[in-house]
């Protein structure tokens, strides 16, 4: 049996993605082999993957009562604002790896001024960042990105050579919310740029990451849509910023109302602590 793709590609059924998604979303093994198999029985050639993914939150949701109170990561990130939204998002991550992040940099190059998203250093590590984000969950980011940033690492290279600025680049890094096109894989991959993105590389995912460092974006809440945007545009971006005390200032503020914030803290608090 086979599936369609949201890029209209189709690819076998393969029940060990539906368990896999429930798990990662604080099932029981019990739970998510019960989902597992009561999806396949119902399923048919040519269903379409997001239907899939509908059914996968409906059965969870009468399993696992925590899974109603969050939505799929992967269209969690994609309803995140490329600017700041997802650049400020990107640069906790490099924080939480350990890297000191400076943000919208301007620096000269050989043949011209970049606006770079980010610099990130880490030991002898110093990191030029280029931060791209879909809006659309499923969109892959194309082989002229890569491009684009191995061009800019060597203008950056050529520009310190001359006295130009005093970073040190060592290597490029790209960060974006979805997967990578074959072509720009293989060409980051070729001429040493790193890559953090949906499922690629998978010793480097950023749903890797995000799950293994509980880095959930506040946008994972299902619903409170207008809330969460008074949260991003107030600085408030992963959900455990969310749960930290400094986040009482948006009471005292008058941003959030006591019972809003505390609404939104239980919730944060129930998808932090479940289980992987």
């Amino acid at each position: 049996m086979y599936v369609r793709k949201f890029d209209g590609s189709t690819q076998q059924f393969d029940k060990n993605r539906i368990i896999a998604s429930c798990l990662r979303n604080g099932a029981s093994q019990e739970t998510a082999y019960t989902v597992a198999d009561r999806i396949e029985n119902e399923s048919y050639d040519g269903m379409r993957t997001k239907e899939i993914l509908d059914l996968v939150w409906q059965y969870l949701g009468e399993h696992h009562p925590d899974s109603r109170i969050r939505i799929d990561l992967r269209l969690a990130l994609s309803l995140l604002k490329s600017k700041p939204d997802f650049e400020e998002y990107a640069s906790l991550i490099l924080k939480d790896l350990g890297y000191s992040v400076q943000s919208n940099v301007i620096v000269k190059g050989k043949c011209i001024e970049h606006e770079i998203d980010a610099i990130a250093q880490k030991d002898t590590r110093t990191l030029y960042v280029e931060v791209k984000h879909h809006d659309r969950a499923h969109t892959y980011t194309p082989l002229e990105v890569s491009m684009k940033v191995w061009a800019t690492h060597q203008d950056l290279i050529a520009g310190r050579k001359l006295g130009y600025h005093n970073f040190d680049f060592t290597n490029a890094l790209i960060i974006c919310n979805t997967k990578f096109t074959d072509h720009a894989r293989r060409f980051a991959d070729c001429v040493g740029i790193d890559r953090i993105g949906w499922k690629s590389p998978p010793s480097n995912s950023l749903d890797g990451i995000i799950e293994s460092r509980r880095l959930y974006p506040i946008t994972i809440l299902r619903g409170e849509r207008k809330l969460q945007r008074l949260l991003l545009d107030n600085g408030i971006v992963l959900l455990r910023q969310l749960v930290d005390s400094k986040a009482d200032r948006l009471t005292r503020d008058r941003i959030l109302s006591t019972s809003q914030l505390s609404n939104l803290r239980q919730k944060s608090v129930r998808i932090l602590s479940q289980l992987n």
